[in-house]
């Protein structure tokens, strides 16, 4: 790796077609992309900052300063007049840390959203410019985190719209990074998303996460869909560097579709297990209630006219009526 040194970087803003006006041979290229209905998007803008690098084989060091300043993420409706979707608002964001034959050091602070405030940091002491040990080195981190901006969810989630709720954290780890050490609490509260290829608003979203033994952490939410509450008791854990996870699942008249064509409740009480062999599901489903209405029946047969059935009985609407 030969030194190299980025003084000034800057990217941004980005457009798309029709959402906001271009002119010159960048309009082009947008119209050329033809953007179906709901997948036009803008990206509004500023990043900037200095990166340099030197090292040579296993050994790298250098710094790092970078400043994002009014990031504003939106897709246009698919339905003219309504406003666009906001998914992504960063007034400002800090990344600056250096790694040195002393050790590395990372600091990420900004104000994710309208009213949010992030501050964390990473510390590796050991690190002596020997990038390919970093996994063996102990580590030490801290993230505070106080956002309603969710909207980014829907982005990971595409089934996903309009996430609601206020995150908090105040979490720190420590060890090695196969064996995490975890302290502190994050929470999710006032929660709520749309589903809406299954009719669904759930709400009173909750879900926190706190430390337990054995370098652990406990999982405890709930949800409310209609009438019913799902409820989540659980527990992960790292172990050399993989994910582990145990829970439980369980609810009493969840709402699971309401749409036009299909009303379904569900009574679920499920343990799922997962690691790196894949995911174990077990337990039972129950659905107290189930109205489905398909608008339309494809592959059934009609019996033949000349079908005769043997002591079959009078149709309904052969038979007199009883008044």
């Amino acid at each position: 790796l030969h030194p190299k040194r980025l003084r000034r970087f800057h990217i941004g803003p980005m457009y798309s077609h029709s959402y906001t006006r271009q002119s010159g041979p960048i309009r082009d290229v947008l119209a050329d992309a033809h953007a179906p209905a709901g997948e036009d998007w803008a990206l509004a803008g500023r990043v900037n900052g200095s990166l340099a690098a030197q090292g040579a084989g296993e050994r790298a060091t250098g710094t790092v300063d970078a400043r994002a300043d009014g990031v504003l993420l939106e897709r246009r409706s698919p339905i003219a007049g309504l406003p666009a979707d906001r998914l992504l608002s960063i007034p400002d964001l800090h990344l600056s840390g250096a790694a040195t034959d002393h050790g590395l050091n990372l600091t990420l602070n900004g104000t994710p959203g309208e009213r949010g405030r992030l501050a964390s940091r990473l510390a590796i002491p050991a690190y002596d410019g020997r990038w390919a040990r970093l996994t063996d080195l102990p580590a030490q981190g801290q993230l505070q985190l106080d956002t309603d901006e969710l909207a980014p969810l829907a982005l990971l989630i595409p089934q996903i719209d309009r996430p609601r709720g206020r995150l908090t954290a105040d979490l720190g780890v420590q060890g090695l990074w196969s064996q995490p050490v975890f302290s502190g609490n994050a929470r999710l509260t006032d929660g709520a998303v749309d589903v809406p290829a299954a009719g669904l608003q759930l709400h009173a979203i909750r879900l926190e996460a706190t430390p337990a033994p054995d370098n652990r952490l406990k999982l405890n939410g709930q949800l409310e869909s209609g009438k019913g509450v799902m409820s989540l008791d659980g527990a992960l854990a790292l172990n050399q560097g993989q994910p582990q996870l145990q829970a439980r699942l369980y609810g009493r008249d969840v709402l699971m579709a309401d749409t036009a064509e299909a009303h379904v409740l569900v009574s679920p009480d499920f343990t799922v297990a997962y690691n790196a062999e894949g995911v174990a599901i077990r337990g039972q489903l129950t659905v107290p209630e189930a109205l489905l209405k398909p608008k339309e029946l494809e592959g059934t047969v009609r019996p033949s006219r000349d079908e005769v059935i043997v002591g079959a009985k009078a149709d309904a609407a052969d038979a007199p009526l009883p008044w």
